[in-house]
């Protein structure tokens, strides 16, 4: 398995925060197993080695995304019931379901959100929590209700807005498959006609030359 899910480290991406610093062994190349599986040792580079038993102490375990979806898949596989999986965009692509598919005669049936992005193409989410005041400028520019739920609703926008964009999906699929910025939002909630591009459009008159 660890093969598979890492080929360069060839370990398996199972982290937990050290109990002083809560720093973490990202692709997890220094955990140590007992021997009946029963127990994963980590090793902080300040503090040492720490151990967590995996019934007893589950919430403190964390996974990368393969093999957080590896499991989760793992644990419905059985279920008498179909499930989905709705992930971002960003991590769309053929590899994740040839990976299931490996393991699982049964995987889940995945469906990729739109990205929302910034300016710069940029996952919004990610740069949030990378730094803080990443989007400064929204701020400045009164726009700060696309990062904050709280200014959202005291300014009073109606988010059916949305809600409105996306029972779109339905109709016209190529909205679904495409990313979305904020400054696309933006113009959504001003209530302003936003035109795709004429590739979408369909014309009733026949080509000519």
């Amino acid at each position: 398995l660890p093969e598979d899910l890492a080929p360069s480290t060839g370990s398996l991406a199972i982290r937990a925060g050290c109990p002083y610093c809560l720093l973490v062994d990202k692709y997890g190349v220094n955990n140590t197993y007992s021997s009946n599986s029963s127990e994963v040792s980590f090793k902080c580079l300040s503090h040492g080695l720490f151990s967590y038993n995996v019934e007893l102490d589950a919430r403190h375990f964390l996974f990368n995304c393969q093999l957080f979806n590896l499991v989760l898949d793992l644990f419905y596989e059985d279920r008498p019931y179909n499930w989905i999986e709705i992930c971002g965009s960003d991590y769309a692509g053929f590899w994740q379901e040839q990976f299931l598919w490996r393991f699982l005669s049964k995987p889940a049936i995945i469906v990729y959100t739109p990205l929302i992005s910034d300016w710069s193409g940029s996952k919004v989410s990610k740069s949030l929590y990378l730094q803080k005041n990443a989007y400064d400028y929204l701020i400045k520019a009164k726009q700060e209700y696309l990062l904050n739920f709280d200014v959202l609703e005291r300014e009073g926008k109606d988010l059916t807005v949305l809600w409105k964009e996306i029972e779109l999906w339905v109709d016209e699929p190529y909205r679904l498959f495409r990313g979305y910025s904020l400054h696309y939002l933006h113009l959504l909630f001003g209530r302003q006609k936003i035109l795709l591009g004429a590739i979408h459009t369909q014309s009733c008159e026949p080509e000519t030359e």
